[in-house]
């Protein structure tokens, strides 16, 4: 994971995990938020792309869970889409996990985890256009 944060370092569209110096993370999975507008695509797109160089990643990562249908079905003010309008566009636009720390991958799978990301950004145009021709 350490690894991982002095690689998104130098990556100004993917903010890594923040844990405070009193707390612990097991980063079986690790979270990314994603900047659409810093970058110029889609978080799909993006995973998409990701994917292609080897890594899959996962949108979003939990639904909101008074969005899940136990609670919709409920006639309940509270479980309504907008109750929670951030917890919601982080669900549905900026968060990404990836499992790029879980065993046996090393410190060489986040380089190339890296290389991909930097493969990606020099790519950009390409995948606009990709984006353009598949709405």
């Amino acid at each position: 994971a350490q690894a991982l944060g002095r690689v998104l370092k130098n990556i100004p569209w993917l903010i890594g995990a923040s844990v405070s110096q009193k707390d612990a993370h097991v980063y079986y999975l690790y979270p990314l938020r994603f900047l659409e507008k810093k970058l110029g695509i889609q978080r799909k797109t993006f995973a998409l792309a990701m994917a292609k160089e080897g890594f899959p990643m996962q949108e979003g990562y939990q639904k909101p869970l008074y969005l899940l249908p136990y609670f919709t079905h409920m006639d309940h003010p509270t479980y309504k889409k907008g109750s929670c309008p951030v917890a919601e566009h982080m669900y549905e636009q900026k968060i990404i996990m990836t499992t790029i720390c879980q065993p046996p991958k090393t410190k060489k799978h986040i380089a190339l985890f890296g290389k991909a990301l930097r493969k990606i950004e020099a790519h950009v145009s390409a995948l606009q256009e990709y984006e353009r021709k598949n709405k």
